[in-house]
């Protein structure tokens, strides 16, 4: 083991016993939980998804009960209704959110929440609910993923230049993550036809199931007296200062009327897709939504912005086991 493991397992320890969920405190506190996916290890899918993306069934089962303890387990909009009505908040509270809508939420996350009777909110991506459509960083690592040889496909010049050489080796987890991250550069629009023009010289133009949930299953989701839903855009459209104004109007609002029609519930919670919060898109969530969540890391208390609350990202390689589990909580690492 070298120092620099070392160091991170003491760091580890430190955030896991001494972090802010042991403080005591006479002021009320949130900390919401960022999930995108529920998939068993050896579920094809999971093989094929962008790092940090995913916890197995198992962890996620473990993570409920380890929160049980020590937190009051409560709905998003619970929690935001009180805070607005000034109702006495739980001191240590915790709100479990799913960005995106995946298919495997419906079959593997909510039998977890039923089981263990534990409220969350899932942010909808509205108009790709129910069709053969997904998110262009998985249409990239599947790209990255696929054993061809890309120098054989003109269309992929642009991302050959974004990959470490040779270009056409398998990538590791942990470059693909850097590929989507430098993809970020381009438009949400941009990069949706590079990689229309990508996927048909490579043959990748269906994938093998649908990969978000259905309106049947989403209502069935609801039904569960479990689950509420929040818009997160119509098309996971990035709402930042290279977004025009009608764009990011018709994101935030149409989402918004569309869930409602279909669900027959109303929608007051939002998320904003990649975290990305522009003035204009912060100037219309504030006014159709009751709250709004982002990709920041951190943990909320009465004093935060409503529409820009804080949370805690979760994925299986920083949570399978319960001290690094806690350690994250601390927002420390």
């Amino acid at each position: 083991m070298t120092i620099q493991d070392l160091a991170k397992q003491v760091i580890r320890r430190v955030a896991a016993i001494a972090g802010p969920h042991h403080w005591p405190s006479r002021h009320p506190r949130l900390w919401v939980l960022m999930y995108h996916r529920i998939l068993p290890a050896d579920d094809p899918r999971a093989a094929a998804e962008e790092p940090g993306m995913m916890v197995t069934p198992a962890t996620f089962r473990r993570h409920l009960y380890w929160l049980k303890p020590k937190f009051e387990l409560i709905s998003l909009s619970d929690w935001v209704g009180r805070a607005q009505r000034g109702k006495t908040l739980p001191l240590r509270a915790c709100a479990i959110t799913f960005d995106d809508g995946w298919r495997d939420n419906f079959e593997f996350a909510l039998p977890i929440l039923r089981e263990t009777g534990t409220p969350a909110t899932i942010f909808a991506v509205s108009h790709m609910i129910g069709t053969e459509k997904v998110f262009w960083p998985n249409r990239v690592a599947r790209i990255l993923h696929t054993p061809r040889n890309l120098e054989g496909c003109p269309s992929t010049i642009w991302l050959r230049k974004l990959m470490p050489a040779p270009s056409n080796r398998a990538l590791t987890p942990g470059e693909i993550s850097k590929v989507i991250a430098a993809c970020k550069t381009l438009m949400d629009r941009e990069l949706s036809e590079r990689l229309d023009q990508i996927e048909k010289e490579l043959g990748l133009e269906s994938w093998p199931e649908r990969p978000l949930m259905n309106w049947d299953e989403l209502y069935a989701m609801v039904e569960s007296g479990l689950v509420e839903i929040g818009s997160h855009t119509c098309h996971h459209t990035r709402l930042n200062d290279a977004t025009s104004d009608q764009d990011i109007e018709r994101e935030v609002l149409e989402s918004q009327r569309l869930l409602q029609e279909r669900l027959g519930r109303s929608v007051r919670l939002f998320c904003y897709p990649n975290g990305d919060v522009s003035l204009k898109s912060l100037d219309w969530v504030q006014q159709y939504y009751d709250a709004a969540v982002t990709t920041s890391c951190g943990i909320n208390t009465s004093a935060t912005d409503i529409h820009q609350l804080m949370r805690i990202s979760i994925h299986e390689d920083i949570s399978y086991y319960q001290q690094i589990f806690f350690s994250r909580l601390s927002s420390w690492i």
